[in-house]
């Protein structure tokens, strides 16, 4: 490991990607104590979990754009306070989920042009310019996701048209090119956790170089 890396794991919830971000997070921390680190979003800083609360728990009926705000605002937060300092050396970063979420969840769901346009300016803001090596999406049936879950959140309740639409919302977003990407990897998330895992480390071993 010689550079600073920025790992993402996205799709929708109950394909593995938390479980398994955690367990690549666990395997490299163990070769580079101190030098790798998990994050995720909404953070884990005192704005990002009262945001978790509001979207888990409350009866807020939130629109698009407030929803946006909320995660863009939270988003440059964690940025500014946390990602950034920790860009100052070589280190690795996972990240479970992004803003590419809002684009999925939200942006792309939005039909007025002008509103959209508005979406993106302050979503791509809120990432403050920082560089994505490998996005790494996590890929699986919709009917299969939702299995997994035991319990669901505001947006899981929209049902299963809705994440079929944040589904290919997904695939349209990452299929064209970013400024703030690099890679792009389709995991398929269908397959047993074990095998899952195994494929998502041959992608870190490619950038990160085979340690074991």
């Amino acid at each position: 490991m010689s550079r600073f890396m920025v790992f993402v794991f996205e799709g929708i919830d109950g394909t593995g990607k938390s479980t398994v971000s955690k367990m690549v997070f666990d395997y490299y921390s163990s070769i580079f104590p101190g030098k790798v680190f998990l994050f995720s979003e909404p953070s884990d800083t005192g704005f990002g979990k009262r945001l978790r609360d509001i979207l888990k728990y409350s009866d807020f009926n939130l629109n698009i754009f407030e929803q946006v705000l909320l995660f863009d605002a939270d988003r440059s937060y964690f940025v500014r306070n946390v990602l950034l300092p920790v860009m100052k050396s070589d280190n690795i970063v996972i990240v479970d989920r992004s803003f590419i979420s809002t684009y999925a969840y939200q942006i792309l769901n939005v039909d007025d042009e002008d509103l959209r346009k508005l979406l993106v300016d302050i979503t791509e803001f809120s990432t403050n310019g920082v560089f994505f090596d490998v996005v790494l999406f996590f890929d699986c049936d919709v009917e299969v996701s939702l299995s997994r879950r035991k319990e669901r959140d505001n947006f899981e309740s929209k049902g299963v048209g809705f994440l079929n639409r944040v589904r290919e919302n997904y695939k349209k977003f990452l299929l064209g090119s970013h400024k703030k990407i690099g890679r792009v990897v389709i995991i398929d998330a269908s397959k047993p956790l074990d095998e899952v895992y195994n494929d998502v480390l041959s992608v870190f071993r490619e950038f990160v170089g085979d340690v074991v």
